[in-house]
């Protein structure tokens, strides 16, 4: 199987909540998104087998490209199954398996696409075709009312996901080069504490090309979590 970021199913809703471009009208009800804990940025070693536990979105970073038609997105409901491998020679592996639905609300008013109003039904259609598209996450989805949100639905593929690569620690940052990839280094905030290990998922800024001490101990937002096996 070609390795596949781990990130990626996040990275393909990004075009979608693009899709469902919005007009002037209130937030959309909660479907059942929760914040993130606060989990600082402490570094570590992460040398060693880990199992993985679970995953964090810092969900309100997903929202519309309106404020006053923002979208709700929760992956309240997925769950992550794996392990990595970050070994001594500075290589790792990192595999999982996605499952579950991931769940996007927005107001009908919200629903235009093109400068079109769509209905919740329209949408649900256009949903029948995300398991045709390339590389595409999600095996299903579907939509429907809820209240006055139009409710989407869309269910991930429960196909192993591997990541290899090499890896370094440069102070709180965990840098990985992903086989495969041409992007080059990505940088992830950590914090290995005892059997506990905290993956950062989003990357640095333009504003903070670098890990510094200025933003050393930062709130990571989103995160997966590990235990050592």
């Amino acid at each position: 199987m070609k390795p596949i970021s781990w990130k990626h199913p996040i990275m393909l809703l990004v075009p979608l909540l693009t899709l469902l471009a919005c007009v002037e009208a209130g937030p959309p009800g909660d479907p059942g998104a929760a914040a993130c804990g606060e989990v600082p940025a402490c570094g570590g070693d992460p040398t060693g087998s880990w199992t993985i536990e679970g995953r964090c979105t810092d969900e309100p970073a997903f929202s519309g490209n309106s404020s006053s038609c923002d979208g709700v997105l929760s992956f309240a409901d997925v769950e992550y199954i794996g392990h990595a491998e970050f070994n001594a020679d500075f290589t790792y592996v990192i595999t999982y398996t996605p499952r579950g639905p991931v769940r996007i609300a927005r107001r009908m008013s919200c629903l235009v696409d093109d400068g079109v109003q769509k209905t919740c039904a329209e949408f649900d259609e256009d949903m029948q075709d995300l398991p045709l598209a390339d590389e595409s996450p999600f095996q299903s989805g579907s939509c429907a009312m809820t209240g006055e949100d139009c409710v989407c639905e869309l269910f991930l593929r429960e196909d192993p996901i591997t990541e290899t690569g090499v890896w370094q620690v440069v102070g709180t940052t965990l840098e990985t080069y992903q086989d495969g990839e041409e992007w080059g280094v990505e940088d992830r905030p950590f914090c290995v504490d005892g059997s506990s290990f905290t993956l950062g998922t989003e990357e640095l800024t333009e504003e903070t090309e670098t890990w510094t001490e200025e933003n050393e101990g930062e709130p990571i937002k989103s995160y997966m979590r590990l235990t050592r096996r």
